[in-house]
């Protein structure tokens, strides 16, 4: 009994050494993800230091950092999370160890990646033909663009793999094959985006629509006419592809004790189904029951929370099913799910509550009530809904009297006819935003059919003012811009330093204000959420 009490108690002390060496290990990683910046691999003294323990006790825990990672990317999966991408690379040689049996150089350059993919085909080991596809994938999606230029060859390995890999392989199979999944999906959008993105050459009709104009309105409209009979062909199987990875997601994510990752892959299941069959009641449906599903868990004895960013996912398309149905809505049908949902993000850390208060803010510019002019940034991280309701926003703004205007804009702009121009031209632009980047089906495509409808009318608003005599002046330059804010900011920091400091209140709101400003001009294709 002595005995099973040390070992007992030696597990214990194993269990807490290595989570301060995993805690060490994230706190490192969510500081680099906080700065914009992927993390450099730490040494092993840097990363004793920062746990509190001795080199050779790191040392006797991990032999070295892709050991630490490779743990890491378990923690993340036990949370129904996806490793960040250095933290999968940096695993990768550990779990190449693990799976032979011996050490195995990893591959790096593109071509060896592909020749070891193709040799995995080939083999029997399904295990190393998800890890080898994962690589390649990962590879072939680690630039901005390169899910896009790479969609076909992506959604390739993930058949390939969903071919092979089902609930009864083994683990580290699994975990790979999600990573897939999340790509193929991706890449899935992106064939649905663009004219003749599904690879198909477009239709001697389609082609036809072009001769309609040769510039300027005629012409957009005409390239408009053809990405929607493109996308009209194309996106039903696109979807119905969407639906076979979700559900292979599920069954995945249900053997590997994902709940949270298994109710959103069957909510995606349902829209993607209710889109199919154009039942806008089943895609608002399929969003309250995933709501209800998440807090069930949330509430429940073994409770999980979902991750922020799942939980923005959701805002979006809340925000894009109220924006595109309300004549579904009229009898609050979805007010009690829209609390729930803002219930979902955990709020003890940056990420979530920045996020919930972006989705504050939306919910609030949804509601036409009055905002801050620093919650229209915020508004801006949802692609979709954000670009309509701030579009909606400026345009309403165009319409104040003269008065008004001058006394929000001051008379630097021009007159308030100019400002007016300026006004409708952004909203017009945000407007085109939307169109240029929705699904046919489902509430993006009801949303995108609303905002060109929308930006005709600015447009023809835009003309009568030109015509009336009003222009616009000059704007000043990025670089003037920036001076104008550092000199700004200068002034703000010598009036503390002279004592004329910030009361408490004060230096909330500012900090609360940075934040969207932050991740606004850091980019905003890089941090917004999209909706499609």
């Amino acid at each position: 009994m002595a005995d099973s009490g040390v070992r007992a108690s030696d597990k214990v002390r194993v269990h807490n050494t290595r989570s301060r060496v995993l805690d060490a290990a994230q706190g490192l990683v969510d500081e680099a993800a906080d700065n914009g910046k992927f993390l450099e691999a730490p040494t092993r003294t840097v990363l004793a230091e920062r746990a509190g323990l001795h080199t050779q006790t790191v040392r006797k825990h991990f032999d070295d950092w892709s050991a630490v990672c490779a743990a890491l990317c378990e923690r993340y999966r036990r949370r129904g999370l996806n490793p960040p991408e250095n933290v999968r690379a940096w695993a990768q040689p550990y779990f190449d160890k693990e799976a032979t049996g011996q050490a195995v150089p990893v591959a790096s350059g593109l071509d060896e990646l592909r020749d070891q993919y193709a040799a995995a085909s080939t083999g029997n080991d399904d295990t190393a033909l998800a890890q080898a596809a994962k690589a390649l994938v990962d590879k072939l999606a680690g630039k901005p663009t390169g899910v896009a230029a790479h969609a076909g060859e992506i959604i390739g390995c993930a058949r390939t793999v969903r071919s092979r890999v089902s609930a009864a392989s083994a683990k580290p199979a699994l975990e790979a094959a999600l990573a897939l999944s999340d790509a193929a999906v991706e890449a899935h959008r992106h064939l649905a985006w663009g004219p003749g993105g599904s690879g198909n050459s477009a239709s001697d009709q389609t082609r036809l629509l072009l001769k309609a104009g040769d510039h300027g309105r005629a012409g957009d409209a005409a390239a408009r006419a053809r990405q929607m009979v493109d996308q009209a062909l194309n996106e039903p199987q696109q979807l119905q592809a969407i639906i076979q990875i979700k559900r292979w997601d599920k069954e995945i994510s249900n053997r590997l004790g994902l709940r949270v990752r298994a109710v959103l892959a069957q909510f995606h299941i349902d829209r993607a189904e209710a889109m199919i069959l154009r039942r806008p009641e089943d895609e608002i449906a399929s969003l309250a029951r995933a709501v209800t599903d998440l807090r069930a868990i949330h509430r429940g004895e073994r409770p999980e929370q979902p991750e922020p960013a799942d939980v923005a996912m959701l805002v979006a398309r809340f925000a894009g099913v109220c924006l595109a149905y309300p004549e579904l809505l009229q009898n609050g049908e979805l007010d009690l799910a829209r609390v729930e949902l803002l219930r979902l993000f955990k709020r003890n850390t940056h990420e979530s509550r920045q996020l919930h208060r972006d989705a504050q803010s939306l919910f609030n510019l949804i509601d036409e009530k009055p905002v801050e002019a620093i919650e229209l940034l915020r508004a801006l991280r949802f692609r979709g809904p954000g670009d309509f309701l701030i579009a909606r926003h400026l345009a309403a703004q165009a319409e104040m009297s003269n008065e008004h205007i001058e006394y929000r804009f001051g008379q630097k702009l021009g007159t308030p006819d100019g400002v007016r121009i300026m006004l409708l031209t952004r909203a017009e632009s945000c407007y085109r935003r939307v169109v240029a980047r929705s699904r046919i089906s489902g509430c993006a495509g009801a949303l995108a059919g609303i905002a060109e409808a929308e930006m005709e009318i600015a447009a023809r608003k835009i003309d009568q003012l030109r015509h009336g005599g009003a222009h616009i002046p000059p704007t000043p330059t990025n670089d003037q811009t920036v001076e104008h804010l550092l000199r700004s900011i200068d002034d703000l920091v010598h009036r503390a330093v002279m004592g004329d400091a910030l009361d408490p209140r004060q230096v909330a709101r500012l900090v609360n204000a940075l934040d969207p400003i932050r991740t606004f001009l850091m980019g905003s294709e890089v941090h917004r959420l999209s909706v499609s």
